[in-house]
């Protein structure tokens, strides 16, 4: 639903009141809204029988049948679209059954006679009965029914088509009547011109208004907007011109060109040459600058390796010296020596619980060890330094 007016529904009959359609055929057509589009309206106007009334969308080729209502569901239809109402005539029912007429008296109406035949309307009466005056019993009405493109103009001169209608054409009828009818089928306030598929303006003439000139299967019928032919004439002004150049000018033309590029493609390659004789001279200054740089590299990396070797190797005679024979960890404060012997015991804490069951030196058995012992203060540093290496 795209909200366009309120909606009415009755059984099967859907009509949006502000719908408009545009409904013909050979003989009449007329625009009427979809609260008035019935199955019954379009008999009395058209003069078809009612169980062979249709709708076929002239754009998109659908067919719309009656509903048992009598209704068409126009929710479906396409808003201000144009319709061919397709069915069988009255015209044979009409002169099989004839019936008086009743109806309101007209200038089509005859005057009234005590005679006993019945006035037959004139739009039921068989081609014989009708008056000369107003067609020419030997001569059939002629027309047919041609596929239109409707297409744009792109800037640069092409035709490229959107769409198609079929519109019917009369015997006689000119091109600017058909663009008329195509622009009312489209509903467009746009004006159209007919063209070829070359884009040339139709005009009308002896042959376009004969039936031969559209009945031709190969020949292709575009309506352009007039807004859009001002490219197709530009495009045909270019055409014209590249047209007068004659074969030597574009020989001679080609044959330039074709001289600057090699002098181009000397100069470019001579060019190329050159940056890549120079890229490779600064590529081998780097190389070797980059040996030089890597071999002082190298030379560094050694020396230090062997530094660290020799701190190594101090850290850890020195870890040996002062560690502690009792507990064989680092000294945190005091380190304890013995003066029997005269060598390192260890922490101060562990020598004093030794000596709580024990007399004599751990190391060299004597038994003075108690009474002479150095205690060396100040070395916590150093020893802090060798406990995190």
């Amino acid at each position: 639903m795209d909200g366009r007016d309120t909606m009415e529904s009755s059984g099967d009959d859907f009509t949006a009141i502000a719908s408009t359609f545009h409904l013909y055929n050979d003989n009449k057509r007329l625009t009427i809204t979809s609260k008035d589009l019935s199955r019954k309206r379009v008999e009395l106007i058209f003069q078809l029988e009612e169980e062979s009334i249709y709708l076929e969308d002239d754009i998109t080729r659908e067919t719309f049948f009656p509903t048992p209502h009598g209704s068409f569901q126009t929710l479906l239809m396409r808003d201000r679209g144009s319709f061919r109402v397709w069915g069988r005539e009255k015209f044979q029912q009409a002169v099989l059954n004839p019936a008086p007429y009743t109806g309101p008296r007209s200038h089509f109406t005859p005057p009234a006679s005590t005679s006993t035949s019945t006035f037959i309307p004139p739009a039921c009466r068989p081609p014989a009965q009708q008056s000369s005056t107003f067609q020419n019993p030997g001569r059939k009405n002629k027309s047919f029914r041609r596929k239109i493109y409707l297409a744009d103009v792109e800037d640069d001169g092409d035709i490229s088509a959107y769409t198609s209608v079929h519109v019917t054409i009369n015997e006689g009828t000119g091109v600017q009547a058909i663009a008329t009818t195509v622009q009312e089928y489209i509903n467009s306030s746009d004006a159209f011109t007919m063209c070829d598929s070359k884009g040339v303006p139709i005009s009308d003439s002896a042959e376009t208004k004969d039936l031969e000139f559209w009945k031709t299967p190969s020949r292709k019928i575009y309506a352009i907007k007039n807004t859009d032919i001002s490219k197709l004439t530009r495009n045909s002004s270019k055409k014209r011109r590249l047209e007068a150049d004659t074969p030597e000018t574009v020989k001679t033309t080609l044959a330039n060109i074709e001289e600057t590029l090699k002098v181009e493609l000397k100069g470019v390659e001579s060019t190329i040459s050159g940056m890549i004789e120079e890229k490779m001279t600064e590529l081998a200054a780097v190389v070797n600058q980059a040996k030089v740089t890597q071999v002082a590299i190298l030379q560094n990396m050694q020396d230090a390796v062997q530094n660290l070797g020799a701190e190594a190797t101090v850290t850890k005679c020195l870890k040996e010296a002062f560690i502690c024979k009792i507990c064989t960890n680092l000294p945190s404060t005091v380190v304890v020596v013995a003066a029997c012997c005269g060598q390192i015991v260890g922490c101060g804490a562990c020598v004093q619980t030794y000596l709580e069951n024990n007399d004599d030196c751990l190391l060299c058995k004597s038994t003075m060890f108690g009474n002479k012992l150095v205690f060396l203060r100040g070395v916590s540093e150093i020893l802090l330094k060798l406990s995190v290496a």
